[in-house]
């Protein structure tokens, strides 16, 4: 971490991410990898810790309904659009309880690709019979 600071330029980043958690690998990132980064906060190299979802393969938000609940994540990154919406019922009510912030991505990338906007695809993901 050091070492990227000096290249960088910089005394400290705002958000380190853990990026594209899948849910079988969380409790390796939560009790393995972030200690140390809770350690570089208490340092004031890192302001606020975070964990990115990876939607493709958790589709339902598994990884991150466990996340949003426990220390130390205080951002998280997760897919939402017009055509994923889940978030707003099940990580949005207990992220603002909790005052995590969050970070929005595939807002408008991917979801008018074609293998989207498919019937298949749709019926698949329960929104088209």
């Amino acid at each position: 971490m050091e070492a990227a600071l000096r290249r960088l330029g910089l005394d400290y980043v705002d958000i380190f991410h853990f990026h594209a958690v899948n849910p079988a690998a969380y409790d390796h990132h939560r009790d393995v990898l972030a200690p140390a980064l809770v350690r570089l906060k208490e340092q004031g190299k890192v302001r606020h810790i975070g964990i990115t979802e990876t939607s493709p393969n958790d589709p339902e938000q598994k990884m991150l309904a466990r996340a949003i609940e426990e220390a130390p994540w205080e951002v998280t990154m997760l897919a939402y659009s017009l055509m994923n919406q889940g978030a707003r019922r099940r990580i949005f009510p207990v992220t603002q309880r909790r005052g995590i912030g969050t970070l929005l991505m595939f807002v408008v990338r991917n979801m008018f690709s074609k293998r989207r906007l498919s019937s298949r695809h749709l019926r698949q993901v329960g929104r088209a019979r």
